[in-house]
């Protein structure tokens, strides 16, 4: 229910509060998180670039490129939210990686664990629209396979790239992953294009948020 769901977001984001909401939640008194706080919460070191997976974790989303192309990205942490018939590859890859660069599967994709990831991150991968719609609304880009559902996403930020296309090979999915990490750092998104891609998204995304607005020590 709705208070185990603000009590499950409050222990594993360490927070000082959060509030919960009817249905229908205002995503515009959502706000933006600080990185590096959300990364202390998970015992993470706040300087550490992160990666992260959102979504189901199927044939589809390519998970032997992500796992080729994490190996290549040094002192990156690999946040992994989600589940499905891959979850022995995800098992055997926290098994396989450096303490440097670990592998940290967080949980199925629930409300909880997309506002985890999402606010972590420096940036997300996801094949999935609904994940996708969920990650632009915290105001995060994403990186997805050419051609997937999630391409249509962009449409919510019409003045800014926020959804990075791979091509299904190492290269182009590194590629893209440090041209969304560029972007994010050269080019944040202001409030208000945040504010619009939110009015846009509305009630669903809200709900799926979980009904919970996070009490973040910052801004983004």
């Amino acid at each position: 229910d709705d208070e185990a769901l603000g009590h499950e977001v409050a222990s594993v984001l360490s927070l000082e509060k959060t509030m919960l909401l009817e249905p229908g939640v205002n995503l515009d008194l959502l706000p933006l998180g600080d990185r590096k706080e959300a990364r202390r919460a998970l015992g993470l070191d706040p300087e550490l670039s992160v990666l992260s997976w959102l979504g189901p974790l199927d044939s589809a989303a390519r998970l032997d490129l992500l796992a080729l192309t994490h190996r290549h990205l040094a002192g990156t942490a690999l946040l992994v939210g989600g589940s499905g018939p891959s979850d022995g590859l995800i098992a055997a890859m926290t098994l396989a990686t450096r303490p440097s660069a670990p592998v940290i599967p967080v949980g199925p994709d629930t409300p909880a664990v997309a506002v985890t990831v999402g606010l972590a991150a420096d940036v997300t991968m996801t094949h999935s629209a609904d994940a996708a719609r969920r990650l632009l609304a915290l105001g995060r880009r994403v990186v997805t396979w050419a051609e997937s559902e999630v391409v249509a996403c962009a449409a919510l930020y019409p003045n800014d790239q926020v959804v990075f296309e791979a091509a299904p090979n190492s290269d182009s999915l590194r590629s893209a992953i440090e041209a969304a990490r560029t972007a994010d750092q050269e080019t944040p998104l202001s409030d208000a294009a945040v504010e619009a891609a939110r009015g846009i998204v509305g009630h669903s995304v809200g709900a799926r948020l979980g009904q919970v607005v996070l009490g973040l020590l910052g801004p983004k």
